[in-house]
This record gives structure tokens, C-alpha cells and sequence, in this order.
């Protein structure tokens, strides 16, 4: 006998056709291996990088923290400077040697990249800029103002349609992180230095990363991960080195003001690598959700680290908000399965109880 396919099958069942016959409905039903493991294969690696980036952007805020805290100061054209060179110096050379041996016209896209490391400089400078006025905790909480702007810009450029169980999911994730931010508020109000300054640059920047991280997304899945991260690094420190005179002066000979700087530049350049990776795998819009759980990851680092208490109902946001990226991150036909299941066990039952009746009437009683 021959099966429809796998998509013929939804498609029918999506415009109220019935199926062909019961081997479909058990295929459909049943055949459910393949799928499963992709969606273990692909998915659950995207949930456990996203937290893996998450952490990475904890600790580059815990850096920023350290250098605010400890010598009331913050480099952010320096502390991204070095980041930047790293990635120029570790993944230019590659780039240009496969091009030399295999010419793909770069020299015609240098402009995109030039563009996407001056929006993904500035996004850096007012994100460092934002520990200068304001807390850890509700520099990342305030942060998450990137997740719609991610959601509306790929929508717009990239065409992205999202399901309903994607909308429902970002919106238990910022809604759990404005929840987690009016708690937050009752905690750290006498600790800012100038807390309006602070809110306004960290919008700034979750918007700039917004349009970095959907041009990041475009390009890595057009151009590959090794010519944007060669790319983004020379234009990111071309741009850093213009702005560099404006803060050598405030560079200050300390080895843990050296160590801070390092920290700060080794973490962004882990993040930086394995966000390529991410958007491949998934993207923009699940990247900023995974990133949202970085402001748990900082709250327990202003408890352990900087002697902060927790707000209340602390944990039970922290559910809300991971319920919300594992409903984001489950595929569409998942939920269409179930609900076929659901129909079609719905219609056996249905079924049976039209014919007992009739059988039981009809059955012929002998005496």
C-alpha cells in the first residue's frame, strides 16, 4: 500500500480531509521515533547552549560589576576593544585564506559587516555603560525589552511567522521578567547612582542587540559563523579604536583592574563564538528567550557575590519564565499530533457508542 507523506497527511487533517485509511492514521499516530529524535537532537541542544550563553552573559555582567564596585569605574570602548581583537586576530586569518583559495566575492558584503559592527559596538558601549547607574540584576531584567523588539524586527525582515504556542511562550517570559523587575525595584533603589540614565541606556542596548542579533541571524545562515565572527571582529575593533583615546587615560595599573578587564573580554569572547551556533541551530527570537534567564543567574550572583537578598516569589517566576522558553522552543507538530491523537481517539469512542446501542437491539435473543 502507499502512504501519503507525512506532510500530506497534516495537510489533510489541517484542511478537514480524512485520512486515506486506519494504517495512515496508526503511521501518523504512532511513527512518531523520527521526530522525536529530532526535536532531541536539535532542540535540547539549543535549550542547553541558550543556557550555556546565558551564563556567559552573567558573568560578563559580574565583571562590569566587580570594576564598578570596586574601582567605581567602567571602560566599555576598552573592555570591548580586546574582545573584538580576539575575535579579528582567531577567525580573520581563516576567512581570508579560504578566499584567496576560493574567491566568494567578499569584498562586495564588506559594507554589511561594517554596518552590523558599528549597531553591535554601540550595543556593547551602552550595555557596559549601564553598570555605571544601575544594579546587575536590573541591567538583565530590563534587558529583556529585546525579546518583543527580536520578535517584530524578524517578523518585518526575515518573514518569520510564529505560532501560537511561540507568542504565548515569549509572553510568559516577559511577562515573568516584568513580574521579577517589580520586585527587583524594592531592592536596589539606594545602591544606583542615577537610575532614569541607567533604564534609558539599557533599552538602548536591548534594541541595538535586537537588530544585531536578527543581522547576525541573516548572516550566519547565508554566509557561515567563521566569516562573521572574522568579519564582526575587525570591524568591531575598528570602530572600538576610533573611541579608544577617550578612555586610556582611566586605564589604571592593578592587577585586578587587569583581571576584571580580562574577564570581562574572555567571557564576551566565548559568548561571541558560540552565538553563531545557536542561530544556526534555531534563532534570534529563541536566543534572546534563552537569554532571559540570565537575570535568575544574576540575582544569585548579587546573593552569593555582593551580599543581596532575593525578592519574593523569586523562584516561582524563574518556572514561569523556563515553562516559557520550552513552549517557545517545542515545533509546531507536536502539538498537532496531539491533537490528532486527541481527535482520533475521540472519534473511536464516538464510534463505539453509535454501534453498542445498535448491536444490542439488533442482537438476536434465543430461547
Amino acid at each position: 500500500m502507499n502512504f501519503s507523506t507525512e506532510d500530506e497527511i497534516e495537510n489533510n487533517f489541517e484542511n478537514g480531509k480524512e485520512l486515506n485509511s486506519n494504517e495512515e492514521k496508526e503511521h501518523l499516530l504512532f511513527n512518531q521515533k523520527s521526530f522525536s529524535q529530532k526535536f532531541s537532537k536539535i532542540k535540547i541542544y539549543a535549550l542547553i547552549l541558550g543556557q550555556i550563553l546565558s551564563i556567559s552573559q552573567t558573568a560578563t555582567g559580574i565583571f562590569n560589576q566587580f570594576l564598578d564596585t570596586k574601582f567605581n569605574i567602567v571602560l566599555p570602548i576598552i573592555e570591548n576593544l580586546f574582545n573584538y581583537l580576539l575575535l579579528g586576530l582567531i577567525y580573520s586569518i581563516p576567512v581570508f585564506i579560504l578566499e584567496i583559495r576560493k574567491p566568494t566575492n567578499l569584498k562586495k558584503r564588506i559594507w554589511i559587516y561594517f554596518i552590523a559592527g558599528i549597531v553591535d559596538s554601540s550595543a556593547n558601549f551602552f550595555a557596559v555603560k549601564t553598570f555605571e547607574y544601575i544594579t546587575i540584576s536590573r541591567t538583565t531584567i530590563y534587558s529583556s525589552f529585546n525579546i518583543p523588539c527580536i520578535m517584530i524586527i524578524s517578523r518585518i525582515f526575515l518573514k518569520y511567522h510564529y505560532f501560537i504556542n511561540q507568542i504565548l511562550g515569549a509572553f510568559m517570559c516577559f511577562s515573568g521578567l516584568i513580574i521579577l523587575g517589580i520586585l527587583d525595584s524594592y531592592h536596589h533603589s539606594s545602591e544606583e547612582k542615577n537610575p532614569i540614565i541607567g533604564t534609558i541606556y539599557c533599552l538602548i542596548s536591548a534594541f541595538l542587540y535586537a537588530i544585531s542579533n536578527v543581522l547576525q541571524e541573516y548572516i550566519v545562515k547565508k554566509h557561515g559563523s567563521l566569516e562573521f565572527l572574522g568579519m564582526i571582529g575587525i570591524s568591531g575593533s575598528i570602530f572600538c579604536s576610533i573611541l579608544f583615546l577617550n578612555e586610556v587615560h582611566q586605564f589604571q595599573n592593578n592587577y585586578k583592574f587587569i583581571l576584571g578587564i580580562f574577564g570581562f573580554s574572555l567571557c564576551m569572547f566565548i559568548l561571541y563564538s558560540l552565538v553563531p551556533v545557536m542561530l544556526k541551530i534555531s534563532n534570534a527570537t529563541l536566543f534572546g528567550l534563552s537569554l532571559s534567564t540570565s537575570n535568575f543567574y544574576s540575582l544569585f550572583a548579587e546573593l552569593f557575590l555582593f551580599q543581596n537578598s532575593l525578592p519574593k516569589l523569586y523562584f516561582v517566576v524563574f518556572v514561569i519564565v523556563v515553562l516559557g522558553i520550552i513552549i517557545f522552543t517545542i515545533p509546531k507538530q507536536f502539538y498537532k499530533r496531539i491533537l490528532l491523537s486527541i481527535t482520533h481517539l475521540y472519534n473511536n469512542i464516538g464510534h463505539r457508542l453509535i454501534i453498542f446501542p445498535q448491536t444490542c437491539f439488533t442482537k438476536k435473543i434465543s430461547i
